[in-house]
């Protein structure tokens, strides 16, 4: 599978557990055009994984692999039930970038992919250094809102892409908080970004089908 254009993050939504989220996991494998992951709730990530051909992110794990581990996610134990890769250090999961660096580590081992959270370009910039195969860039006060950082604060956009690519031109990067139309996307996208990370613009979505015709319309208008 190709890296997705954009990520849905199901965080703990009601709209995304277990028949819930299985049900939009295959609308999205159905009309998102191969544009779009997802990253279901831990609980429910081995369940979808085994049935859905799109890419699915764990939404956390943990630099360990041995048997004795009650309690954490271990690398290979996703690997083993088809996850694509991990999502890290989300605001809402912050780790340290020791940690980080270590969490690649394994999840290399075991051919699962990473896409690291930042707050800034700046921490962009550092985690860059721990060479992640993605990079998503998220102002924690956008998060949730319905202001999209590729609108409202463009030069975070434009400063990530440049600090990542830096260090390392071949980490993609994504921006993220306040996605919530087709604009903001292809916006990100024509700014320099790969794709984008979102949530409450599919998760609270009135009519998630239509969503996520119009995400994917981004998409197209930002790779024209």
């Amino acid at each position: 599978m190709d890296f997705p254009r954009i990520i849905v993050n199901y965080k703990a939504y009601e709209t995304g557990i277990v028949e819930r989220g299985l049900k939009l996991a295959f609308a999205i494998q159905r009309l998102g055009k191969a544009y779009i992951g997802i990253a279901p709730q831990l609980v429910d990530t081995s369940l979808i994984a085994r049935q859905v051909n799109i890419p699915v992110f764990a939404q956390h794990c943990d630099p360990l692999d041995k048997d004795k581990a009650t309690g954490w996610i271990l690398p290979r134990s996703l690997a083993r039930v088809g996850v694509y890769g991990v999502l890290l250090n989300h605001s809402e999961r912050p780790l340290a970038l020791g940690r980080i660096k270590d969490t690649i580590g394994l999840t290399r081992k075991y051919g699962l992919k990473t896409l690291v959270c930042a707050d800034t370009p700046r921490q962009a910039r550092d985690i860059a250094k721990l060479s992640p195969d993605a990079i998503a860039v998220e102002p924690p006060e956008l998060i949730g809102t319905k202001t999209s950082v590729s609108e409202a604060e463009p030069e975070i956009v434009v400063k990530a892409v440049k600090n990542v690519h830096e260090i390392n031109p071949d980490i993609k990067v994504f921006v993220g908080a306040g996605i919530h139309t087709s604009k903001d996307v292809a916006m990100a996208l024509k700014l320099g970004a790969y794709g984008v990370l979102l949530a409450s613009g599919v998760m609270l979505a009135e009519d998630v089908e239509k969503e996520i015709g119009e995400f994917v319309k981004g998409v197209e208008e930002g790779l024209k």
